[in-house]
């Protein structure tokens, strides 16, 4: 480990010359305890961003909320545990080892997925520097007190405040992330992890996606790994449990791409109607669909899109470029509902 206590107070950049201030704190346990005990930041970061109050935390690494010394802009940074896994990430030409995050982002630019601003490194972490977007969504409990401390910039914070969307609003948010799921798809990457806390949401309703830790992509398009079709092993999927589709659950041949389909259809779900329609991954996995729920008429108004994406035959699941042509998908799946075999969720089908 590390020891930074004692570093230069100034560092030499491309363009000019940072100083640190003489008290800025660099222990690292003063942002979050949830770093190494004794752990100091870096002084090339220190130079250039200045940390703030923890985001998040989860299994691929802790995010903080940083500032930009030169303009003031607010970023997130993620910080990634090296330990032994390193052997396993990917060595970039500028950069040296890093996660499948930094490559991932670096190739998928779009307005709706997150952007890459910086990268530092030292014996102990991967600092990743992104945007950093949405709004600041405070919802409270039935006592009025806060559910999250700092706020959530998340879908799930937004949905925790309002509960349920209206519909427009709903379509508005669903569409961008079609948009940004299908430019992945069309890239050879599988995001793996769509779920409302990895949706990013502004106070105009602009969406970003985020957490590119549990991606798969096609050996063809970028070498990280497994390919789009992955035969019986559900290990290989890293996503969250509630969204997965039931071929995994099953154990399964699983598709990548369509497993990002169904978890869009679930997010859709949560939008319209406060709450996954699923009691349990054990309705997931024998395609129970609204068991002991009441109340699912707001999803009659996109039912059919519902339902193209909660397929439960992952070959008749709708793909994102199919999502994206709004109208035209709609009249495809509608004819294909009733001339074709229809699209099924467990026992449901749409009404004619």
């Amino acid at each position: 480990m590390h020891d930074y206590t004692n570093a230069h107070t100034s560092v030499t950049q491309a363009t000019n010359v940072i100083s640190i201030p003489d008290n800025l704190c660099v222990e690292a346990e003063t942002f979050s305890y949830y770093f190494l005990e004794g752990y100091y930041i870096h002084p090339d970061f220190v130079a250039k961003y200045e940390l703030g109050y923890e985001l998040g935390v989860g299994g691929n690494g802790l995010v903080l909320q940083a500032r930009r010394r030169s303009d003031g802009q607010e970023v997130a940074v993620k910080f990634v545990y090296k330990g032994d896994d390193t052997e396993h990430w990917f060595q970039h030409p500028k950069y040296g080892p890093v996660t499948r995050d930094v490559v991932i982002m670096e190739r998928a630019k779009h307005e709706n997925i997150v952007a890459l601003l910086d990268v530092f490194g030292d014996e102990d972490y991967l600092y990743i520097v992104q945007e950093l977007r949405g709004n600041i969504w405070y919802p409270v409990t039935k006592t009025g007190k806060k559910k999250f401390p700092n706020g959530s910039r998340c879908l799930q914070g937004l949905l925790s405040q309002e509960r349920v969307l209206p519909l427009e609003r709903t379509k508005y948010i669903f569409y961008q992330l079609v948009d940004a799921v299908a430019h992945l798809h069309s890239l050879g990457i599988s995001h793996c992890d769509i779920k409302p806390r990895n949706i990013l949401v502004d106070s105009d309703f602009k969406v970003t996606l985020i957490d590119f830790g549990n991606c798969i992509t096609r050996p063809e398009c970028i070498p990280l790994g497994h390919g789009r079709v992955i035969y019986g092993d559900p290990d290989y999927y890293r996503g969250t449990r509630r969204f997965y589709p039931p071929e995994i659950l099953n154990e399964l041949e699983f598709d990548a791409e369509a497993a990002d389909v169904w978890a869009l259809g679930l997010v859709l779900c949560h939008m319209l109607l406060g709450r996954i329609p699923f009691q349990d991954t054990n309705d997931v996995r024998d395609g129970i669909f609204m068991r002991h729920f009441n109340g699912w008429e707001p999803l009659l108004p996109m039912w059919t899109v519902v339902s193209s994406c909660l397929e439960t035959r992952r070959t008749f699941r709708a793909t994102a470029a199919e999502l994206q042509l709004r109208d035209s998908f709609l009249h495809t799946a509608r004819r294909r509902q009733i001339y074709e075999e229809p699209l099924c969720i467990g026992e449901w089908r749409e009404q004619k």
